[in-house]
């Protein structure tokens, strides 16, 4: 049998070991928010009109009681993951990238050209998510349309500055205010007229 140069391929077994957990398989209800957590940002690979490109893949941890599950072999118990993909680029408008629109959308705040950001500082965000589902040949796809942060408290909690209370004078139990001094008091200001 005659081998046809860039058809031979070996079969290996796909690497999860930089996942945190397990893909949700089923529907999510759509039109509604699920809140989530961003967990990591690993690097990986798109594949576009048969160009490999850079990628970042995003890795969601789905908070709510329904994605919520145990391993049947160890008992283990976790939440479901959802994750998505962006290029590698960072580019501000007018064609705004997605890693940067995510970024924007969870961190609150968009980053100004020429600034220096660690998308690191990103993880453990809490977020809730926009979901669409999109059915594949086996599986479900599930693409996120939007995310926010609105209304969700933050990851990063501002300090509470204590303030020490001064002790109440309760002027009732004040001595009484003698008015003896005030007779001395009315040339005080006599030589300034």
């Amino acid at each position: 049998m005659t081998d046809i140069d860039g058809l031979h391929v070996t079969v290996t077994k796909g690497d999860r070991s930089n996942y945190v957990g397990k893909f949700f398989s089923g529907k999510i209800e759509e039109d509604t928010w699920h809140s989530a957590e961003l967990t990591k940002i690993i690097s990986g690979e798109s594949k576009f009109k048969d160009k490999t490109s850079p990628a970042w893949i995003w890795i969601y941890t789905l908070l709510d009681a329904s994605f919520s599950y145990t391993d049947s072999e160890s008992g283990e118990e976790g939440q479901y993951i959802i994750t998505e993909k962006s290029s590698q680029k960072f580019t501000t408008a007018p064609r705004e990238s997605k890693a940067y629109v995510r970024y924007c959308q969870l961190k609150g705040a968009e980053p100004t050209v020429g600034e220096e950001i660690n998308l690191t500082d990103l993880f453990g965000t809490k977020c809730k998510l926009m979901i669409v589902n999109k059915p594949g040949n086996k599986i479900i796809f599930h693409n996120i349309e939007k995310v926010s942060i609105k209304d969700i408290e933050l990851k990063k909690k501002t300090k509470k500055v204590k303030t020490k209370v001064k002790e109440k004078v309760d002027i009732k139990a004040t001595a009484p205010i003698s008015n003896e001094d005030d007779e001395d008091d009315e040339d005080i200001f006599a030589d300034l007229m």
